[in-house]
């Protein structure tokens, strides 16, 4: 991966210099790697009149969705495949994807080829070159909500539920893909997923609505109440039961609130105190203070850095403590927090 900035930034320099245009898409070319590349436009060699490679291009480098990372796809591997890129190829009229007169998005890049490469000077040359950028923003945001609302069509002819959100669409692009998916499968209803038997349990029964059955079903709950009752009547009653966990509840909540009324840099020194030693020597920079705590104690340095910053986290919100050449120190934003002239404040 660390090559892959260079690699492909050296494969572009050589596409422009010698003319050579870079087929797409190309397996051994990751999206990531253009991504990483300054000039991603030269990767894109196609015949903007091919729909289908139209449709290839706004998958692999202008979607903010990947749909091969659907938990659907291994199981529908080839209908993904063939589907979502082929409703793409039939909205390339709709997405306005060439607009090679709009000088405004016109931009130029100016850069030396084979930077970082072990290679003769004299093929090193200055390159610049004027061009229009593929994708912007806009066309981003929707290529993505088009691949999700068709994916959320597919679904449904699959019979799966699940269903993906997304920014909402224009109604002619709903409208063309829905005629797609029409063409594509027919009018065909694939049927859901099927119920699991527990939920057929809760299912409406498709009957008349009977008043002398809903009394028979409230005079049974009360009959089922009344033995109930009996049957732990011997037990604390339910009134002393609620008043005492009410009670409970209550001398927590009015400790909580005690404890939110403090000051959260006290509380914070106070879950602390067994490592306080440990977190003068950061606050002062005593290093040699750090690890001769830490030897008298027995544990590593990284326990109590993580105990420290763990309690930071929970009481302050944010860490405290950062490490450095040869132990920790606290985070600059924070010292005025804890420092004093003699080194540590204790509030």
């Amino acid at each position: 991966p660390a090559l892959n900035k260079a690699l492909g930034e050296w494969i572009c320099d050589y596409s422009l210099q010698n003319g050579i245009p870079i087929p797409f898409p190309n397996p051994l070319i990751t999206p990531d790697m253009i991504d990483a590349c300054s000039f991603g436009e030269a990767f894109y060699g196609f015949d903007p009149k091919d729909d289908r490679a139209v449709a290839d291009f706004l998958v692999y480098c202008c979607g903010g969705y990947n749909y091969r990372k659907s938990k659907f796809y291994s199981e529908h591997q080839s209908l993904y495949d063939e589907v979502l890129p082929s409703c793409l190829a039939r909205l390339s009229p709709f997405l306005a994807v060439w607009e090679t007169n709009d000088e405004a998005r016109c931009k130029h890049v100016s850069k030396v080829a084979f930077v970082g490469a072990l290679c003769s000077y004299r093929i090193r040359k200055h390159i610049e070159v004027d061009y229009i950028p593929a994708a912007s923003g806009d066309l981003k945001l929707l290529v993505t909500a088009v691949l999700k609302y068709a994916e959320n069509m597919l679904r449904s002819y699959l019979g799966i539920r699940s269903r993906l959100g997304h920014a909402e669409l224009p109604d002619n692009i709903k409208t063309e893909i829905g005629c797609y998916f029409t063409e594509r499968f027919g009018e065909r209803i694939v049927q859901r997923d099927s119920v699991p038997e527990y939920e057929k349990l809760y299912e409406a029964k498709d009957e008349d609505f009977s008043l002398e059955k809903a009394l028979d079903i409230e005079r049974s709950s009360w009959s089922i109440t009344e033995e109930l009752i009996e049957e732990f009547e011997d037990t604390v009653p339910f009134e002393t039961v609620y008043l005492e966990k009410t009670s409970e509840i209550l001398a927590v909540t009015e400790k909580v609130q005690d404890k939110n009324h403090e000051d959260p840099i006290q509380v914070f020194l106070d879950e602390i105190l067994e490592y306080k030693e440990f977190f003068e020597a950061v606050v002062s920079r005593d290093m040699a203070l750090q690890r001769a705590f830490c030897r008298e104690k027995g544990m590593f340095p990284e326990s109590a850095f993580d105990f420290i910053n763990e309690k930071a986290g929970d009481i302050l919100g944010d860490i405290l403590l950062e490490e450095t050449d040869g132990g920790y120190e606290i985070i600059e934003d924070y010292k005025e927090m804890f420092e004093t002239e003699e080194g540590y404040a204790n509030p």
